[in-house]
C-alpha cells in the first residue's frame, strides 16, 4: 500500500511538473518579447542580454501610435541596426483589418454552421452518413493546391484587396471544422428535449433556436473563437489576395517588418505585442466559455 501511495504521489508530481514545463514553454517567448518591447535597442542587443529591463520605456510604442522616433534610436544611429521601418506605422490599420475580417468570419461560421450541424446531427437523408466525412476530407487538401483557383475566383469577382475576399476564403477554410465540431455537439443532446418541445407545438426552427442553441453556448463560443483565431492569424491567402494597407492584415505587415534586415529589434518586439494583444484580450474575456466548450467536446 505504501508503495502504491508513493507511486501515485510521484505520478501526480510528474504530471504537475509536466504542466509547469508546458506553461513555461508556451509563455516564456511571449514574456520575453513583451519585456523586449519595453527596452532600448542597445539593451536588447547587449551580450549577455538583460532578461529584466534595466530601465523600461514606452517610447517604442510611441512610434507605432504617434510616429515619433524614440530618442534612443536616434542617438544609436544606423550602425547598430536601429533603422525605422515604415511598415510598422501601418500595423494599427492592419490589426484593425484583421479584427474586422476575423469577427465577420466568426459570426459567419455561427450563422452557417449552426443550422448545417443541426441538420447533420438530427436529419437522415440520402448520403448523410458521408457528409461529415467529406467535410473533414475537404480540409486535408493542401492549401497551395487551391490557392490559384481561389485567387482566380476572387479576381474574376473584382474582390482583390478587399475585406470580403478574405472573409469568403477564411469561411471556406474554417466552416468544415466548425460544422463537424458542432454536429457532434448537437448529436449528444437528448432527443427527449426536442420531442417535448414538439408536443408543445414548437417548430424545428424554434426548437433549434430556443432550446438547443442556448444549451450549446459554450460550444458555440469555442467554435467562434477557433474561427476567429484561425482567420486572425492566417497569412498565406492574406498575402495572396491583398495588395495595399486597405485590406492587408497583421500577419502580412509583421512579415514585411521582419523582412527588413535593418529594422530595429525593439520595433519588431513592439509590433509583435500589439498584433497578439487582441487575441490575448478575447481569450481572457471568454476563457470560461472556451475552456468549457472544448472540455465538453472532448468528454463527448
Amino acid at each position: 500500500m505504501t508503495t502504491a501511495r508513493f507511486g501515485s504521489a510521484f505520478a501526480q508530481r510528474l504530471v504537475a511538473l509536466g504542466c509547469v514545463g508546458v506553461v513555461l514553454w508556451t509563455l516564456a517567448p511571449i514574456a520575453w518579447i513583451s519585456l523586449a518591447s519595453l527596452q532600448t535597442e542597445r539593451d536588447i542587443i547587449q551580450v549577455p542580454p538583460y532578461w529584466v529591463p534595466r530601465a523600461m520605456t514606452l517610447d517604442n510604442y510611441g512610434y507605432i501610435f504617434t510616429g515619433r522616433i524614440p530618442q534612443a534610436m536616434v542617438s544609436a544611429g544606423a550602425s547598430s541596426g536601429s533603422r525605422i521601418s515604415q511598415e510598422a506605422r501601418r500595423l494599427l490599420r492592419a490589426v484593425g483589418n484583421s479584427f474586422i475580417v476575423a469577427t465577420l468570419v466568426g459570426a459567419g461560421n455561427l450563422l452557417v454552421a449552426v443550422p448545417a450541424s443541426y441538420a447533420l446531427s438530427r436529419f437522415h437523408f440520402r448520403g448523410s452518413s458521408w457528409y461529415e466525412t467529406l467535410i473533414i476530407l475537404s480540409r486535408l487538401i493542401p492549401i497551395p493546391a487551391i490557392a490559384i483557383p481561389y485567387y482566380l475566383m476572387v479576381s474574376k469577382a473584382n474582390l482583390v484587396d478587399t475585406h470580403l475576399a478574405l472573409v469568403l476564403i477564411h469561411l471556406a477554410l474554417t466552416l468544415p471544422i466548425v460544422t463537424w465540431f458542432l454536429a457532434g455537439y448537437f448529436r449528444d443532446f437528448p432527443r427527449s428535449l426536442e420531442e417535448a418541445a414538439a408536443l408543445d407545438g414548437c417548430s424545428t426552427l424554434r426548437i433549434m433556436t430556443r432550446i438547443l442553441v442556448p444549451l450549446a453556448v459554450p460550444g458555440l463560443m469555442a467554435s467562434a473563437a477557433l474561427a476567429f483565431m484561425t482567420s486572425y492569424s492566417e497569412f498565406f491567402f492574406a498575402l495572396l489576395v491583398t495588395q495595399t494597407i486597405r485590406a492587408q492584415t497583421a500577419p502580412v505587415i509583421l512579415a514585411a517588418i521582419g523582412n527588413n534586415q535593418d529594422v530595429s529589434l525593439a520595433l519588431i518586439a513592439v509590433s509583435t505585442v500589439i498584433a497578439i494583444a487582441p487575441i490575448a484580450v478575447i481569450t481572457l474575456a471568454f476563457r470560461h466559455y472556451i475552456v468549457r466548450g472544448y472540455t465538453i467536446g472532448v468528454e463527448k
